[in-house]
C-alpha cells in the first residue's frame, strides 16, 4: 500500500459494513468497530464495540473511553448515517485527519442541509419544517408532499402525506415536509480528494427503493446537468475527502437536488460500481480514506442492477417459488435471503426493511431490463 505503513495505521470503523471489514482483514490493518446494534454475523473475529453512537460530543467520548480508555486511532472511518457526526468529533478528540464539524452537520441533518444549500441557490423542492399546521403545508407544498425524520437516511422515515388528513398526525413533529417532484430519481457517487472529485457515478433508481441500475441510462446533456450540481453542491458544501452519495430528481421542470450523504451508499451500490467498472470500490474509497495516491477508475464494462424484494405482510417468510431458477439465471451474480426461511415477519417500517435480494451483471440494459423483470415475476411468485 504506497503512502500507508500498516504498522502506524489504526483505524475506527464506526458502523458495521461486512465488506469493508474483510478489506481491512485483507490489507493487514489494525482496526477496531464501534457499531450501534450487534451484527447478526456470528464469527466476530475482530474487536467490536457494540452501543448507540450518542447525539451529544461529551457523552460520545465518554462511551468511547469505556471501551477503549486511553486508546487512540489515526484514521476514523464513518460507513452508516449516524455515525457521521461521532466520526468528525472522534477525529478532533484524536487529533487526526479532521472533517469540520460544521461540514459533518450539513450532510448529515437534513434542515441544516437544505436552508444552507438553498442560500447557495441549489434547485431543489420547496420545504417547511415542522409547521404545525397542515392548512399551511397545502397552501405552501401542494398535495400530495411528503416527509422525512432530518437525521436518518431518507429511506427509513420517508412519508408520503396524499391528504391534509394524512399530515394531521406528522405536522407536529420534527419533521422535514417537501413539495412532491414529478420525474425520475437518480444518485451520484462521487470520491473526492483535496476538494477534487476523481470519481463520479449516476445510479439510477429503476424503481425507488426496490431496483437500482448503473450505470444510470439519461441523455447526455441531461447527464452534464446532475453532474454539474453534484459538483456545485460537493464545493458549497466545503467537502475536502471521502465518498458522497447525493440524490436528485429529473422532470418535466428540470433537475432539483435532493439529499447528500458523506457515507458509503446502501442499495448494493457500492458492490453494483465494483461489478460495473470491475473495480474493487470498497477498496478504492479506503485508499480515499488513508490517502493512498488515487488512479483513475476505467469506464464501466458492464449494466448492472440489484432487485430487492420488500416484505409484503406480517406472517411468516416464505421462499419464492422458482427461487432456484432465479440462482441459475445467467446474468444472476448474487441472490440471497435476507431473512431466514420460516422467521415471523412484523410491519414493514420502511423501504430498507428486506426479505432478499438479488444482483445481476448483464453486457447491455436491455439485458438487464429482461433480467429484472425475470426477477420481479419470481418475487410476486407467478
Amino acid at each position: 500500500m504506497i503512502g500507508v505503513n500498516p504498522l502506524e495505521c489504526k483505524i475506527l470503523v464506526l458502523g458495521y459494513r461486512w465488506a469493508l471489514i474483510e478489506k481491512l482483514h485483507r490489507r493487514g490493518l489494525s482496526f477496531a468497530v464501534w457499531a450501534a446494534k450487534k451484527p447478526k454475523r456470528k464469527k466476530i473475529d475482530f474487536r467490536l464495540y457494540v452501543a448507540p453512537f450518542p447525539k451529544k460530543k461529551t457523552p460520545l467520548l465518554e462511551s468511547y473511553v469505556s471501551f477503549f480508555g486511553p486508546e487512540s486511532f489515526t484514521h476514523v472511518l464513518a460507513c452508516t448515517e449516524e455515525s457521521v457526526v461521532p466520526a468528525s468529533h472522534l477525529r478532533a478528540f484524536f487529533g487526526v485527519k479532521r472533517f469540520p464539524k460544521q461540514i459533518a452537520r450539513r450532510c448529515h441533518n437534513k434542515i441544516i442541509m437544505k436552508k444552507f444549500l438553498h442560500r447557495k441557490h441549489i434547485p431543489m423542492s420547496t420545504f417547511m419544517v415542522s409547521p404545525k399546521d397542515p392548512d399551511a403545508l397545502e397552501k405552501n407544498l401542494g398535495l400530495p408532499c411528503i416527509s422525512k425524520l432530518a437525521n436518518l437516511s431518507g429511506g427509513k422515515s420517508f412519508l408520503i402525506h396524499p391528504s391534509k388528513e394524512s399530515l394531521q398526525p406528522w405536522c407536529q413533529k420534527k419533521r422535514i415536509f417537501e413539495s412532491f417532484l414529478e420525474g425520475k430519481e437518480y444518485s451520484v457517487e462521487s470520491l473526492i480528494r483535496d476538494r477534487e472529485i476523481v470519481f463520479e457515478n449516476v445510479t439510477e433508481y429503476y424503481e425507488k427503493g426496490r431496483v437500482n441500475i448503473l450505470p444510470g441510462h439519461l441523455p447526455d446533456e441531461v447527464k452534464r446537468v446532475i453532474l454539474d450540481l453534484n459538483q456545485k453542491v460537493v464545493r458549497d458544501l466545503g467537502i475536502v475527502w471521502g465518498l458522497t452519495h447525493a440524490e436528485f430528481f429529473v422532470g418535466p421542470k428540470g433537475v432539483f437536488f435532493g439529499e447528500i450523504a458523506l457515507r458509503p451508499p446502501g442499495g448494493y451500490i457500492m458492490e453494483l460500481i465494483s461489478l460495473a467498472y470491475g473495480e474493487d470500490f470498497w477498496g478504492r474509497f479506503l485508499d480515499v480514506e488513508l490517502g493512498i495516491p488515487f488512479t483513475k477508475i476505467p469506464e464501466p464494462k458492464y449494466v448492472v442492477a440489484s432487485v430487492m424484494d420488500h416484505q409484503r405482510d406480517e406472517g411468516y417468510y416464505e421462499k419464492p417459488k422458482r427461487w432456484e431458477s432465479l440462482q441459475n439465471m445467467k446474468s444472476t451474480v448474487k441472490a440471497r435471503h435476507v431473512v431466514k426461511i420460516g422467521q415471523t415477519l412484523s410491519k414493514q417500517q420502511s423501504i430498507s426493511d428486506l426479505t432478499g435480494y438479488v444482483i445481476h451483471r448483464c453486457k447491455d440494459r436491455q439485458e438487464v431490463l429482461d433480467a429484472i423483470e425475470s426477477t420481479r415475476s419470481i418475487f410476486r411468485g407467478e
